[in-house]
């Protein structure tokens, strides 16, 4: 954007400092904005009976799996992720190869886990 002055006829730019403002900005707007996101877009349901993992807001996918067909359950965590108690669990029957149901960020990770061992 240029502006003109009609009086002393100087032509002014934009400085550097606003379009490094607006690369700062959406630095710190894109990563909230995909939190608020994966927040509000998984739920995971847990329950004696079954586990139902819920992901999406205009397209939902369910996957739901009995209690007695779990086979394996795995916790995760980093060092800041035990200082800050949460993680990522990772949910597996027999069925198939690897896990059905995996999900990122969930705080109290043991708790959910050691009630899943129990609902076996």
């Amino acid at each position: 954007m240029v502006i003109i002055c009609e009086e002393s006829r100087q032509v002014y730019y934009p400085v550097w400092r606003s379009f490094l403002t607006c690369w700062l900005l959406m630095w710190l707007i894109v990563p909230l904005f995909v939190m608020v996101w994966q927040h509000f877009a998984s739920r995971l349901l847990v329950s004696p009976g079954h586990v139902t993992l819920r992901r999406g807001i205009f397209n939902i996918t369910d996957v739901e799996l009995a209690s007695h067909n779990i086979k394996s359950i795995e916790v995760k965590q980093t060092l800041l992720a035990r200082i800050l108690n949460y993680g990522t669990i990772s949910i597996g029957t027999s069925a198939t190869y690897g896990y059905e149901i995996v999900f990122n960020g969930l705080g109290n990770v043991h708790s959910v886990a050691n009630f899943l061992k129990g609902a076996n």
